[in-house]
């Protein structure tokens, strides 16, 4: 039977199947906007040996990633981004032929990536472990086999496939961690500690049989931390670092060898290291080091007769690794010098002799701090001569490969993966302008030098003018023969603008460029520029450490003086804890050249008390400085800098501050009291939130760079209903159990001056994680809806009324009336990771919420569809007032992406800033990627577009000016021919 197709079925199936495609223009992509990509605090790192050696390195981190970076360049290869938090911690990797084995025990998974192309091979589960609990992996078997150690069991994998070979539970775990596992011959050892009593063992055959199990005494050891496994040895340390502890596990009746240091000359070692090179040189025995202190190195082996040998004694030496190579076994160290200058050695065990050809100067900047680990790969030149090429990874997170003539191959500065708090600073004003600025503000000079003075100014202006439209120019011809250049020239080009940049690092005309300050968790502080993401100055603090506040890490930026004052330099401080004292410690600096105060110690001003609280007023000095005051722990004040103090006095009847107890759910006020010995607190009220299970867990106040422009809004009535503008609101939030086993959490609206509660709601059945956005007269909060399984974004707006109590100043002690509260929760379709509204000069245009995804998006959502008042059934004044129908689901339209195709990952916080324009904010999302970008919620309507026709607008106005001139002269000649006639 034959079938007759109707061709217009067809075309109107495909007319369905076409579906609408948003896009971004090419030439737009990357303009104003650009992404940084990280990997974290790297902890495990291995030079790829299954192709070209050291063509690669892999690595994997404390941010739960698995990444592969060319070696060549640091730039990735691959990326892998595990689950948050404990699911997705790493435990061990390993590196196997072409697989990358990472263990997630807290995840109890086993994944298998493939190290070229990062695919996923395989993963095979695995028992979870405890957080305090670390899993380990070994290879067996000639690398045909996986002992993974997680849990309390014992796992053997087929290291190619995945598949389960054999697993056995481990017994007397409930007083024994084991932590260690290893391959000796055709048998499986595991270990573990019972600190304080005895350390355990288990000999596995291959097939899974118990061959050996038996204990033996160690009551001098008091945690797992003192010990290092090592070629089926357990070394371990002494408290006082006096004897070293050396066990043979692989065979019967093993019992630890005492071994005091003092014999061989050492006293107290404290830090104990194990190498893993497998070396022909010493038959495969173990080898360690012990250090006495920050700089020495002692390098120890365990003899076949059990003895320990002295093989190497260091000095200056900040850290270390072996490689083995054919037949030869080096010792790489590297010493940090005075300066930015360290030493790279190379030492040749079997002979003892350095090898000159291996030691190298090399640039190591003070600002990485100690090199904490070497990794390092050894391979043959053309010529035949050994080559290398070393990363070290360092204090500061840094990743830096040298290679054997000393030379910097590449930097990574991971830690970025970890910034903690973020400020745009605007950048100064040119020279010329400085000097017009110092122009008008001497008054002692007289006419003429004025006259010579502009004269000079103009000239100068004028000459920058050429300059500018030159560099124009060139970044033209640049753009349209970027893709024709090489890339060695497209180096030496971003190397001249480097160069240029941070010679011209000037406001611009709408104050769009700006300098990004980036505080991170490790004490390092960086400057960006925020064109392009580039690096301008880095400055390391290891002293500085972060607070811990509602379990998270806080590590607090101020700016108290801008960039507008000038002749005035601008400066920031960081408020942080000190690391070893665990007092306040504040260190100030210069945003835009990154240069420490001149009058600071080089860790920073020690306050030699606990921190309670901390605020930036806003009035300032007569240098146009803004003081931080910081209220102890025993309710002092301490006031910075020392020379405010007596402003600070005059403003204390003025000056309140609060505190919060977290796990207690308690909140206190304070007010300021002069006394002779200084400025003290008094405790002014009280308020318990504290219910059964909760603990507060955010507490989110208003932003004080914000700006209102609109007292109110107007009504399809055309009456004005007043917002509730409270400058001292806070929003708390208590999140815990409700006493039945269900998650709920509590909103609360406090007042921090008077301690008023102003609001408060309950959701049941509702959990975190949640993001608070506090603006204006509205809050929003977003979390997840346990009965209904979905995330829920929830808005409260308040409201006065038709009428305003006081329309010159807000008083906390003389409230308004209780305001009207209007709220409504809609249904978000995506996990949310972090939210920020955005924030404009003057307050003109519309709010827009921006939302990072977990699916690695931002999105700009206008803060229209959060509110109140979208009626059900429209009328003709809620139509009037443009409010949109009630819709429960918020709507996710990709064109509203605004980070388009560039995904970023794992972000904590959004940052914005207003520009120079009314109409533009500048955003920058950071978390384990950076993404910066410009935002413009109310469309461009400030400034003309980029793609402005000025030929064709110019050329209309000067053809009607020369038209409206001849007929002028035309309509005179024509009045003068009618005179005389």
């Amino acid at each position: 039977m034959k079938v007759q197709h109707n061709p217009w079925i067809f075309l109107l199936s495909v007319a369905f199947l076409v579906q609408l495609c948003l896009a971004l223009y090419e030439d737009q992509a990357g303009k104003f906007d650009w992404r940084h990509q990280y990997i974290g605090r790297a902890v495990h790192a291995t030079f790829d040996q299954s192709g070209v050696q050291g063509k690669r390195l892999l690595l994997s981190t404390e941010q739960n990633v698995v990444a592969a970076v060319n070696a060549r360049n640091g730039q990735l290869g691959w990326r892998h981004i595990l689950e948050e938090g404990d699911s997705g911690r790493i435990d061990d990797m390993i590196v196997v032929n072409n697989f990358v084995l990472v263990l997630c025990s807290g995840g109890g998974l086993v994944r298998a990536f493939h190290s070229i192309s990062g695919s996923l091979q395989w993963e095979a589960p695995v028992p979870a472990s405890p957080a305090q609990k670390r899993g380990d992996l070994a290879l067996h078997g000639g690398d045909d086999q996986l002992l993974v150690l997680s849990g309390d069991s014992i796992t053997v994998l087929n290291s190619d496939t995945g598949v389960e070979v054999w697993t056995k539970v481990l017994s007397n775990t409930g007083t024994t961690d084991y932590v260690y596992t290893a391959s000796h011959g055709n048998d499986i050892i595991v270990a573990g500690i019972s600190p304080g009593s005895h350390v355990s063992k288990v000999i596995y055959t291959k097939k899974g049989e118990v061959k050996l199990q038996e204990s033996f005494p160690a009551a001098w050891l008091a945690s797992q931390e003192q010990c290092q496994f090592s070629k089926g040895h357990l070394i371990c340390l002494s408290q006082d670092g006096s004897i070293v502890y050396h066990a043979r596990l692989d065979s019967n009746a093993a019992s630890f060898i005492a071994s005091s240091i003092s014999q061989y000359g050492l006293q107290r070692c404290q830090q104990l290291e194990v190498f893993s090179a497998d070396t022909e040189l010493y038959e495969g025995m173990p080898i360690f080091s012990v250090r006495c202190d920050t700089k020495s190195f002692n390098l120890f082996i365990i003899k076949a007769n059990t003895k320990l040998e002295l093989l190497k004694t260091l000095k200056e030496v900040d850290s270390a690794e072996i490689i083995q190579f054919e037949d030869i076994t080096v010792l790489v160290t590297i010493s940090r010098e005075d300066g930015d200058k360290a030493t790279m050695a190379g030492i040749d065990l079997e002979t003892g002799k350095e090898m000159t050809e291996l030691s190298v100067k090399v640039h190591f900047p003070q600002h990485h701090g100690a090199p904490n680990q070497l990794r390092g790969v050894l391979f043959k030149h053309k010529d035949g001569l050994i080559g290398m090429r070393i990363l070290v990874i360092s204090e500061d997170h840094s990743l830096v490969l040298y290679q054997q003539s000393g030379k910097v191959l590449w930097l990574r500065e991971e830690a970025l993966a970890s910034i903690m708090s973020v400020e745009m600073v605007d950048l100064p004003v040119s020279q010329i302008m400085a000097k017009m600025e110092d122009e008008f503000g001497n008054q002692n000079n007289d006419l003429l030098s004025m006259f010579v003075r502009r004269f000079t100014t103009q000239f100068q202006q004028v000459q920058a003018f050429i300059l500018q439209l030159r560099q124009r120019l060139k970044a033209v011809r640049h753009h349209h023969h970027h893709h024709q250049v090489e890339e060695a020239e497209v180096e030496q080009d971003e190397e001249e603008e480097e160069e240029d940049e941070e010679e011209y690092l000037t406001r611009d005309d709408f104050n769009l460029h700006k300098m990004i300050v980036a505080v991170t968790s490790c004490g390092k502080i960086f400057g960006l520029d925020s064109q392009n993401g580039h690096v301008v100055w880095r400055l390391y603090n290891p002293l500085l450490v972060p607070f811990t506040k509602q379990g998270r890490s806080v590590l607090p930026l101020y700016v108290h003086r801008t960039t507008a004052h000038f002749p005035h330099q601008p400066q920031c401080s960081i408020l942080g804890l000190h690391k070893t004292t665990r007092k306040g410690l504040l260190f100030t600096f210069h945003p835009i050249s990154g240069v420490a105060e001149e009058n600071m110690p080089a860790s920073g001003f020690e306050l030699n008390h606990g921190i309670l609280q901390a605020t930036l007023l806003t009035q300032m000095d007569s240098e146009f400085l803004r003081p931080l005051v910081v209220l102890s722990t025993d309710l002092k004040y301490f006031v910075y800098p020392r020379e405010d103090t007596d402003l600070v006095k005059e403003l204390a009847p003025s000056l309140y501050m609060f505190s919060s107890n977290d796990a207690a759910g308690i909140l206190q006020g304070y007010n300021t009291v002069p006394t002779d010995q200084g400025l003290v607190a008094d405790v002014m009220w009280r308020l318990d939130l504290k219910r059964e299970g909760h603990a507060i867990t955010q507490v989110v106040p208003k932003r004080l760079d914000e700006r209102v422009n609109s007292q109110g809004i107007v009504l399809g009535d055309r009456s004005v209903m007043y917002k509730y503008l409270n400058p001292n609101l806070v929003v708390v939030i208590a999140e815990g159990d409700d006493g039945q086993g269900k998650n709920s959490f509590n909103v609360y609206l406090v007042d921090g001056v008077s301690g008023r509660l102003v609001f408060h709601c309950n959701h049941k059945k509702s959990s975190g994680p949640i993001n608070v956005v506090h603006s204006e007269n509205w809050v929003v909060y977003n979390f997840w809806n346990q009965k209904h399984r979905r995330v829920e974004l929830a808005i409260l707006e308040m409201y006065e009324g038709k009428e305003q109590s006081n329309t010159t100043d807000f008083s906390s002690l003389h409230p308004p009336p209780p305001p009207v509260i209007m709220r409504q929760a809609y249904t978000f379709p995506g996990h949310i990771s972090a939210m920020a509204a955005t924030i404009t000069e003057i307050g003109i245009t519309s709010k827009h919420i921006l939302i990072a995804m977990q699916n690695g998006g931002i999105l700009e959502l206008a803060k229209a569809f959060l509110d109140p008042r979208r009626p059900e059934n429209p009328t003709a004044e809620s139509r009037e007032e443009g409010l949109l129908p009630y819709i429960p689901e918020l709507p996710r339209p990709f064109e509203a992406t605004i980070n388009y195709n560039h995904s970023v990952y794992n972000i904590r916080g959004i940052h914005t800033v207003a520009s120079g324009l009314e109409s533009t904010c500048l955003v920058l999302a950071y978390g384990l990627d950076l993404f910066y970008d410009r935002v413009m919620p109310s469309r461009m309507f400030d400034v003309l577009k980029d793609d402005f026709d000025y030929f064709f607008i110019g050329s209309v106005v000067v053809g009607m000016i020369l038209v409206s001139l001849l007929t002028q002269k035309l309509a005179a000649r024509k009045a003068l021919n009618r005179a005389w006639k």
